[in-house]
């Protein structure tokens, strides 16, 4: 399957164990028992849109595989977490999971006055919640981002994979490579701040490398 074919979608509202709803995106080629699921979770402000091409490119690499994208509004690591977790253990029945997410360490945020975001009028009605989400993605914590990488590398049976794109300006590569573990760390040439928009077959090609093995050998 090419990054440009149109790709079957099947949206899902899913109330969790957390008392939380979210919203899923499923995509494959018809395979009702998946050898895998590659789970896709967008940046704060980002869209399930910017994994589109990238779902196509994993199936066309794992036609067995499930790609399930996530619509998250949790505004702190803890309640994405319990989320992340709850939505797992509902959709997720069998096969190993991959996670591919962007800007992980965004979700680090603490602030509350995120969860006031709710729409277009939040201009409007709450600009001061506008002007610390602008200032928040405009000095993405470094340090943070890696933890996170870090801690997944340490807990996952796999480990992590990182990449970076070498024209990021929030999360430039001088800035979070030193946190990581260059093993598994990636920087991409003239890419910036979304890879899976500017290099989908790239992306698609390391995720497949780095996946792999685990895959088959479940």
């Amino acid at each position: 399957m090419s990054a440009s074919k149109e790709l079957p979608t099947v949206t899902k509202l899913v109330v969790l164990s957390t008392g939380n709803k979210v919203y899923t995106e499923s995509h494959h080629l018809g395979t009702t028992t998946p050898s895998a699921v590659f789970l896709c979770l967008h940046d704060l402000g980002g869209s399930t849109q910017s994994f589109s091409a990238l779902s196509r490119l994993l199936l066309a690499h794992f036609p067995r595989s499930h790609v399930l994208g996530l619509r998250s509004k949790s505004p702190t690591i803890h309640n994405f977490m319990a989320d992340l977790g709850a939505l797992i253990n509902a959709e997720v029945s069998t096969g190993p999971i991959v996670l591919v997410a962007h800007g992980i360490g965004l979700y680090t945020t603490k602030d509350e006055s995120l969860a006031q975001l709710t729409g277009s009028t939040s201009m409007q009605r709450r600009p001061d919640a506008v002007a610390l989400v602008c200032a928040a993605m405009l000095k993405q914590n470094s340090a943070a981002f890696g933890a996170q990488i870090r801690a997944l590398d340490a807990q996952s049976r796999s480990g992590a994979l990182a990449i970076v794109g070498d024209k990021d300006v929030l999360t430039p590569p001088g800035a979070v490579m030193r946190f990581l573990n260059p093993r598994s760390a990636w920087t991409l040439p003239k890419v910036g701040h979304y890879p899976s928009i500017d290099t989908p077959v790239g992306i698609a090609e390391l995720i497949s490398s780095f996946a792999k093995v685990p895959i088959h050998q479940a």
